[in-house]
C-alpha cells in the first residue's frame, strides 16, 4: 500500500544535524515578531525569536547568572559552533528543551516590550518539528513549575509513577535527560528508590518475583547505591573498575529492574484477593 503524503513527508531519512538546522532556522533566522511604532503603526517583521530573546534576556528567570544569550549557549554547550563540531541525540534533546522555553518567554514577554507577533506559522512550526524530533528520539516534554523539560519515554516509569505519587518526582528525575552520564544524580536518585523497595522486600521475597527482587537489591548494594561498601567484595570490586559509561549503564539497568518491582505490587493484593475468592469456593490452591 502506498503512503500518503503525510506519512512520507514524517522523516523520510532521519538526520539529526539537518533536524538541528531546521530547529536552528525556525528559531534564529525565521522572520516572526515586528515592532509596535508610535508614529508610523505596526513595522515590518524582521526579527525572529531568538532576536527578542537576546534583547529579553536579562528578564527570564531561567538565565541562571548569564547577562546574555550567546554566553549562555556557549556554557550550556548548545551553540552553534558546539553543533558544527558533532550534533549529538543529547544535543539535540538540549537545544529542543532551550527552544521551548525560549519561546514561551518570547511570546509571554513580547507584546509588553513592543513587538506583536507575526502570525502562528513559525510558532507552530517550531512545535510540531520539536515535538516530532523528541518522538523519534524516545522523549517527550514534560512540565514543572512553568518549566519544560526533556525525559526519556519509558511505559513503565509512566505506570509506576500513577501507582506510586511519592516516587513519582524521583522517576521523572532520573529520567532527565540533563542526568545522562551524571553518575552522582543518579545515585542520589536510585538511592531514595533503593529505600522505597524496601518496604516491598518481604512481599515481594515470599512469591514468585523473589530472584527479581533480589537481583534489584543485589545491584543496589555491589554497585554502591546504598552506599555501604565492602572493599574486600571481589563483586564490588568488578564494579568499581568498570568505565562511567559501563557503570552508568548498570545503573539504568538497576533503575530498570526496581520499576519492574514496583509494577508487580498491586498485583500481590490482587492475587491475595483471588487466593481467598478460590478458598471461599472451596477451589484447591
Amino acid at each position: 500500500m502506498r503512503k500518503k503524503i503525510s506519512e512520507k513527508n514524517r522523516f523520510p531519512v532521519f538526520n539529526i544535524d539537518n533536524e538541528y538546522k531546521k530547529m536552528q532556522d525556525l528559531f534564529c533566522d525565521k522572520r516572526a515578531f515586528g515592532k509596535n511604532d508610535v508614529i508610523n503603526g505596526r513595522l515590518q517583521p524582521r526579527y525572529s525569536y531568538s532576536d527578542c530573546l537576546a534583547e529579553l534576556f536579562l528578564g527570564w528567570k531561567l538565565r541562571g547568572t548569564f547577562t546574555n544569550l550567546h554566553e549562555m549557549l556557549y556554557m550550556l554547550g548548545i551553540s552553534e559552533k558546539d553543533f558544527k563540531e558533532q550534533v549529538t541525540d543529547e544535543k539535540l534533546l538540549d537545544y529542543i528543551q532551550f527552544v521551548f522555553n525560549a519561546i514561551a518567554f518570547v511570546d509571554k514577554e513580547a507584546k509588553k516590550n513592543g513587538y506583536y507577533r507575526n502570525g502562528d506559522t513559525i510558532f507552530n512550526a517550531i512545535i510540531d518539528n520539536g515535538k516530532q524530533i523528541l518522538e523519534k528520539l524516545g522523549a517527550h516534554l514534560s512540565i514543572d513549575n512553568q518549566e519544560f523539560f526533556v525525559i526519556y519515554k519509558n511505559d513503565v516509569a509512566t505506570i509506576t509513577s500513577i501507582i506510586h505519587k511519592d516516587i513519582e518526582p524521583s522517576i521523572v528525575e532520573y529520567l532527565k535527560i540533563d542526568n545522562y552520564g551524571s553518575l552522582t544524580r543518579k545515585e542520589e536518585v536510585l538511592c531514595t528508590l533503593a529505600k522505597k523497595l524496601e518496604g516491598f522486600e518481604k512481599d515481594l521475597n515470599a512469591t514468585e518475583f523473589k530472584a527479581l527482587c533480589s537481583d534489584t537489591t543485589f545491584l543496589f548494594d555491589k554497585t554502591g547505591i546504598r552506599h555501604n561498601r565492602n572493599a574486600k567484595d571481589r563483586i564490588e570490586s568488578i564494579f568499581d573498575e568498570m568505565t562511567p559509561k559501563e557503570r552508568e549503564c548498570w545503573y539504568d539497568n538497576a533503575f530498570q529492574l526496581f520499576l519492574a518491582c514496583m509494577a508487580v505490587v498491586p498485583y500481590l493484593e490482587i492475587k491475595k484477593k483471588i487466593k481467598a475468592i478460590k478458598k471461599e469456593d472451596n477451589i484447591k490452591i
